[in-house]
């Protein structure tokens, strides 16, 4: 979303919130002639938000970009497997040894970045400056 605050200045907002459950088995054993199955469920959740005001001064020969922005992430994983050639019977669910994980993640920064275009040399010279701070 924009919105055109003047004729030279700007503010956009950019939105995310993804998200993925999946569920699903592998049977390997064609590929290492091994009876092994693997089983996941995986969950994963992203929200992102980034605000970005851009604009222009002509009196000042400036044109710049601020932002900040902030992420954060979850996810968490059960993998399961058989891997055991003497079963005596066909593998079943409860022959399954389970594997969790988690994670969390999350990060914010700021940035900005300056433009000068003195009145020298035709307009053909500028000047500029940026940084950037995650954390």
């Amino acid at each position: 979303m924009t919105w055109g605050i003047s004729d030279q200045v700007s503010l956009k907002s950019i939105t995310a919130y993804p998200e993925n459950d999946s569920n699903f088995t592998l049977d390997t054993s064609e590929a290492f002639n091994l009876p092994q199955i693997e089983y996941y469920v995986l969950a994963e959740r992203q929200a992102s938000q980034e605000l970005i005001l851009s604009g222009s001064d002509d009196d000042l020969a400036l044109k710049y970009t601020l932002g900040v922005l902030g992420f954060i992430e979850s996810g968490s994983q059960v993998f399961g497997f058989i891997n055991n050639p003497f079963l005596p019977h066909l593998p079943s669910f409860s022959d399954l040894t389970f594997v969790p994980g988690s994670a969390r993640n999350s990060s914010a920064g700021v940035y900005a970045n300056v433009t000068w275009t003195p009145p020298l040399l035709d307009d053909r010279l500028s000047i500029i400056v940026g940084g950037r701070y995650s954390a």
